[in-house]
C-alpha cells in the first residue's frame, strides 16, 4: 500500500482526538478507544479507485474496471453516513464499516476484498492510526481471511472490532 495517498491527505489539518471513552468489547473486556472530537478525514472515490489500482498490480492481480461504479461510490460514503446520521464516532468502527461496504457492495470487477482491506488501512492512516495485522500465511493473509468472514456474515462488526483493536496503534506514539 502506498503511503503517498496518506501523505497527500495528511497535509490537511489532522483530526484531533480530544478524549477517550471506555468501551466494552463483545468479549466483556473494557478498552479505551478514541472518540473523535471533529469529523475524520474521509477517503474519496478517487482515493479508493487508486487503492484498487495498486491492489491489482500485486499478485494475484485481477481485472481492472467496475461492475458498477455507483456501488463503489455508495461504499465510500457509507462510513461518513454512519458518522453523520447515526453519530458513530469510533474510528475503528468507521474503518470496519468502510471495509465491509466496499467488499460487500462488490462494485469492482475484481479485487473487492483486497481493496476493502487496503482502504480500511488507509482510512485509519489518514486519521492518525496504523493497523498492522501480522501475516501467518503469505498465500492467504490473516486480514484477508477476516475480511472474507466479515463479508459472508461469519463475523459481525463487533467481532471484527474485537480482532482488530489489538493491532491498531496511534501513529503519533
Amino acid at each position: 500500500m502506498s503511503r503517498s495517498i496518506a501523505s497527500s491527505r495528511r497535509s490537511r489539518a489532522p483530526t484531533s482526538i480530544a478524549r477517550r471513552c471506555a468501551r466494552t468489547s463483545t468479549n466483556g473486556t473494557r478498552t479505551a478507544w478514541p472518540i473523535l472530537a471533529a469529523e475524520p478525514l474521509w477517503l474519496t472515490f478517487a482515493d479508493v479507485d487508486a487503492i484498487h489500482g495498486i491492489q491489482l498490480t500485486l499478485p494475484p492481480h485481477g481485472l481492472a474496471g467496475y461492475k458498477d461504479d455507483g456501488l463503489v461510490r455508495s461504499a465510500v460514503v457509507a462510513p461518513r453516513n454512519l458518522f453523520l446520521y447515526d453519530g458513530e464516532d469510533d474510528i475503528l468502527v468507521l474503518a470496519i464499516h468502510l471495509c465491509f461496504a466496499i467488499a460487500k457492495n462488490h462494485g469492482f470487477l475484481d479485487g473487492n476484498k483486497r481493496t476493502a482491506a487496503a482502504a480500511m488501512i488507509e482510512f485509519l492512516a489518514i486519521n492518525g492510526y496504523d493497523l498492522f495485522v501480522p501475516d501467518d500465511d503469505p498465500e492467504e493473509p490473516l486480514l484477508g481471511r477476516w475480511v472474507e468472514k466479515l463479508v459472508v456474515g461469519a463475523y459481525g462488526v463487533g467481532q471484527m472490532y474485537d480482532l482488530l483493536e489489538h493491532f491498531v496503534q496511534d501513529a503519533t506514539e
